[in-house]
C-alpha cells in the first residue's frame, strides 16, 4: 500500500489537516481524518461528510499540574455540573 500511495502523482500526501481538506473539496480526494477533526469541520462546512463509520474508537486524557483544576467548559466547550478533580482545594 505505501508503495501504491508513495508512487502516484500528484501526491497524495498533505502537509496539513486545512490542505487536505481543501484538496477535498477541489477535486476527487479522500482524506483519512481522526474522528474528532472530522466531527469538528464537518460542522462548520456543509459540503463535508464522513464516510463510513470510525476505524476504532479511542478516548482522550489531559494531564494538568497538580492543584489546578480549570472547568471543564473552558477544555471542552460544553458545560458539566460535575468537577472533575475534587480532591483540589482550587477546583470550580
Amino acid at each position: 500500500m505505501w508503495n501504491y500511495m508513495h508512487s502516484k502523482q500528484p501526491s497524495v500526501f498533505v502537509k496539513t489537516t486545512e490542505e487536505g481538506i481543501a484538496r477535498v473539496l477541489n477535486s476527487k480526494y479522500a482524506f483519512l481524518l481522526e474522528s474528532t477533526m472530522n466531527e469538528y469541520h464537518r460542522k462548520r462546512n456543509c459540503n463535508l461528510t464522513q464516510i463510513g463509520g470510525l476505524l476504532d474508537t479511542k478516548g482522550y486524557g489531559i494531564g494538568m499540574p497538580l492543584g489546578t483544576c480549570p472547568h471543564p467548559a473552558t477544555l471542552t466547550g460544553q458545560l458539566t455540573a460535575r468537577p472533575f478533580c475534587p480532591r483540589s482545594p482550587r477546583c470550580c
